[in-house]
């Protein structure tokens, strides 16, 4: 499971690159703070996705 995570984060980057022109590295750092805060909200207890 910990070796998809890798090629997830650089597929979304890819994905945000190809889509809207995103640099790489922004996209990496977008989809982090995307899973942590999905992380922190789900510890909270939200769960409306």
């Amino acid at each position: 499971m910990c070796a998809n995570d890798p090629a997830e984060i650089i597929g979304t980057a890819i994905a945000l690159n190809l889509l809207l022109g995103i640099p790489l590295s922004a996209g990496v750092a977008l989809t982090v703070a995307d899973v942590l805060l999905m992380l922190m909200l789900q510890a909270r207890g939200f769960r409306y996705m």
